[in-house]
Protein backbone atom coordinates (compact mmCIF):
# COMPACT_ATOMS: atom_id res chain seq x y z
CA UNK A 1 0.00 0.00 0.00
CA UNK A 2 1.08 3.40 -0.76
CA UNK A 3 1.74 6.44 1.21
CA UNK A 4 -1.65 7.88 0.21
CA UNK A 5 -3.77 4.91 0.24
CA UNK A 6 -1.96 4.53 4.15
CA UNK A 7 -2.64 8.36 5.05
CA UNK A 8 -6.82 8.38 3.57
CA UNK A 9 -7.11 4.26 5.71
CA UNK A 10 -5.65 6.09 8.96
CA UNK A 11 -7.64 8.97 8.62
CA UNK A 12 -10.71 6.75 7.91
CA UNK A 13 -9.79 4.48 10.94
CA UNK A 14 -9.22 7.71 13.00
CA UNK A 15 -12.38 9.46 12.26
CA UNK A 16 -14.16 6.21 12.20
CA UNK A 17 -15.81 6.45 8.96
CA UNK A 18 -16.45 3.86 6.57
CA UNK A 19 -15.62 3.96 3.26
CA UNK A 20 -19.29 3.75 1.93
CA UNK A 21 -19.65 6.59 3.69
CA UNK A 22 -16.52 9.09 2.47
CA UNK A 23 -17.34 8.36 -0.89
CA UNK A 24 -21.26 9.24 0.09
CA UNK A 25 -19.92 12.63 1.09
CA UNK A 26 -17.76 12.83 -2.05
CA UNK A 27 -21.17 12.91 -4.11
CA UNK A 28 -21.29 9.52 -5.71
CA UNK A 29 -24.91 8.59 -5.57
CA UNK A 30 -23.76 5.40 -7.24
CA UNK A 31 -21.35 3.65 -4.38
CA UNK A 32 -20.03 1.13 -6.92
CA UNK A 33 -18.68 3.52 -9.14
CA UNK A 34 -17.46 5.87 -6.25
CA UNK A 35 -15.90 2.74 -4.21
CA UNK A 36 -14.26 1.92 -7.80
CA UNK A 37 -12.95 5.61 -8.16
CA UNK A 38 -11.49 5.66 -4.81
CA UNK A 39 -9.46 2.57 -5.26
CA UNK A 40 -8.44 3.70 -8.50
CA UNK A 41 -6.85 6.89 -7.31
CA UNK A 42 -4.97 4.78 -5.05
CA UNK A 43 -3.90 2.46 -7.12
CA UNK A 44 -2.58 4.43 -10.01
CA UNK A 45 -2.85 8.03 -8.68
CA UNK A 46 -4.60 9.49 -11.05
CA UNK A 47 -6.96 11.85 -10.00
CA UNK A 48 -8.70 13.48 -13.09
CA UNK A 49 -11.81 14.42 -11.06
CA UNK A 50 -9.69 16.15 -8.34
CA UNK A 51 -10.74 14.14 -5.08
CA UNK A 52 -7.34 14.91 -2.99
CA UNK A 53 -8.84 18.33 -1.67
CA UNK A 54 -12.13 16.96 -1.40
CA UNK A 55 -10.77 14.06 0.85
CA UNK A 56 -8.67 15.96 2.52
CA UNK A 57 -11.30 18.66 3.46
CA UNK A 58 -13.69 15.82 4.44
CA UNK A 59 -11.13 13.65 6.63
CA UNK A 60 -9.55 16.81 7.71
CA UNK A 61 -5.82 16.40 6.72
CA UNK A 62 -3.48 19.77 6.43
CA UNK A 63 -3.70 19.51 2.47
CA UNK A 64 0.27 19.96 2.79
CA UNK A 65 0.41 16.45 4.81
CA UNK A 66 -1.88 15.31 1.88
CA UNK A 67 -0.18 16.89 -1.25
CA UNK A 68 3.60 15.06 0.56
CA UNK A 69 1.87 11.60 0.65
CA UNK A 70 0.61 11.89 -2.88
CA UNK A 71 4.22 13.17 -4.11
CA UNK A 72 5.46 10.27 -2.02
CA UNK A 73 3.41 7.43 -3.59
CA UNK A 74 4.05 9.21 -6.96
CA UNK A 75 7.97 8.64 -6.58
CA UNK A 76 7.45 4.98 -5.21
CA UNK A 77 5.11 4.20 -8.55
CA UNK A 78 7.55 6.26 -10.63
CA UNK A 79 10.69 4.87 -9.76
CA UNK A 80 9.02 0.95 -9.99
CA UNK A 81 8.20 1.90 -13.53
CA UNK A 82 11.50 2.97 -14.28
CA UNK A 83 12.91 -0.46 -13.21
CA UNK A 84 10.69 -2.49 -15.52
CA UNK A 85 10.70 -0.23 -18.28
CA UNK A 86 11.89 -1.09 -21.51
CA UNK A 87 12.38 1.05 -24.63
CA UNK A 88 9.69 0.53 -27.00
CA UNK A 89 7.99 1.37 -30.89
CA UNK A 90 4.17 1.56 -32.11
CA UNK A 91 3.41 2.15 -35.22
CA UNK A 92 -0.20 3.76 -36.21
CA UNK A 93 -2.26 3.59 -39.02
CA UNK A 94 -5.64 3.95 -40.14
CA UNK A 95 -8.40 0.96 -40.29
CA UNK A 96 -11.36 0.19 -41.94
CA UNK A 97 -13.42 -2.19 -39.73
CA UNK A 98 -17.09 -3.60 -40.18
CA UNK A 99 -20.31 -1.36 -41.13
CA UNK A 100 -18.32 1.84 -40.68
CA UNK A 101 -15.70 0.68 -43.28
CA UNK A 102 -18.18 0.07 -45.52
CA UNK A 103 -19.26 3.48 -45.40
CA UNK A 104 -15.23 4.77 -45.83
CA UNK A 105 -15.13 5.43 -42.65
CA UNK A 106 -11.93 4.43 -40.47
CA UNK A 107 -10.52 4.41 -36.95
CA UNK A 108 -7.11 4.43 -35.58
CA UNK A 109 -4.90 1.64 -34.62
CA UNK A 110 -1.91 1.04 -32.68
CA UNK A 111 0.42 -2.08 -33.32
CA UNK A 112 2.98 -2.21 -30.51
CA UNK A 113 6.33 -3.71 -31.31
CA UNK A 114 8.10 -5.52 -28.84
CA UNK A 115 10.88 -4.18 -26.84
CA UNK A 116 13.91 -2.69 -28.92
CA UNK A 117 17.22 -4.06 -27.29
CA UNK A 118 20.25 -2.41 -27.32
CA UNK A 119 23.46 -2.85 -26.05
CA UNK A 120 24.49 0.12 -24.33
CA UNK A 121 27.09 1.43 -26.64
CA UNK A 122 25.08 2.71 -29.12
CA UNK A 123 25.05 6.47 -29.75
CA UNK A 124 21.76 8.03 -30.16
CA UNK A 125 22.72 8.52 -33.75
CA UNK A 126 23.16 4.71 -33.97
CA UNK A 127 20.00 3.95 -31.93
CA UNK A 128 17.42 6.51 -33.89
CA UNK A 129 18.89 4.82 -36.82
CA UNK A 130 17.89 1.32 -36.02
CA UNK A 131 14.60 2.60 -34.92
CA UNK A 132 13.86 4.31 -38.38
CA UNK A 133 14.74 1.01 -40.24
CA UNK A 134 12.58 -1.16 -37.63
CA UNK A 135 9.81 1.42 -38.63
CA UNK A 136 10.26 1.21 -42.55
CA UNK A 137 10.61 -2.65 -42.42
CA UNK A 138 7.45 -2.59 -40.48
CA UNK A 139 5.59 0.30 -42.64
CA UNK A 140 5.67 -2.30 -45.55
CA UNK A 141 2.86 -4.65 -43.70
CA UNK A 142 0.38 -1.75 -43.03
CA UNK A 143 -1.40 -0.36 -45.51
CA UNK A 144 -2.04 3.32 -44.28
CA UNK A 145 0.23 4.55 -41.29
CA UNK A 146 0.45 7.72 -39.97
CA UNK A 147 3.89 7.25 -38.31
CA UNK A 148 5.05 6.12 -35.38
CA UNK A 149 6.24 7.40 -31.58
CA UNK A 150 9.51 5.53 -30.10
CA UNK A 151 9.70 5.49 -26.38
CA UNK A 152 12.91 5.58 -25.58
CA UNK A 153 13.49 6.09 -21.54
CA UNK A 154 10.47 6.41 -19.31
CA UNK A 155 9.97 9.59 -19.24
CA UNK A 156 10.81 10.60 -23.01
CA UNK A 157 9.32 9.71 -26.10
CA UNK A 158 9.38 10.94 -29.74
CA UNK A 159 6.52 10.83 -32.25
CA UNK A 160 7.60 10.67 -36.07
CA UNK A 161 5.77 10.94 -39.53
CA UNK A 162 5.83 8.18 -41.99
CA UNK A 163 8.79 10.08 -43.97
CA UNK A 164 10.46 9.66 -40.42
CA UNK A 165 10.53 13.11 -39.97
CA UNK A 166 10.15 14.23 -36.24
CA UNK A 167 7.00 15.68 -34.93
CA UNK A 168 7.53 16.16 -30.74
CA UNK A 169 9.00 15.35 -28.13
CA UNK A 170 7.53 14.65 -25.02
CA UNK A 171 9.04 14.73 -21.86
CA UNK A 172 7.09 13.12 -18.93
CA UNK A 173 6.36 15.57 -15.98
CA UNK A 174 4.41 15.20 -12.72
CA UNK A 175 2.41 17.54 -11.39
CA UNK A 176 -0.92 17.91 -9.16
CA UNK A 177 -2.75 21.74 -9.11
CA UNK A 178 -4.77 22.36 -6.05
Amino acid sequence: MNALAQLINQSLKHHNIKKVKLVKQLGYSNLVKGMRRLDELNNTLNDPLKLLPQIAKLLKIEPHLMYAAFSDALIEKTEKEKKQFKANMSISYKTRLGFMGALGRHSYGRYELEPLKFDGNESIIEEFDKVLKRFNSYKKKFSDTNGFSYQRTYGESYRFDNDCKLLKINKLEHSYQW
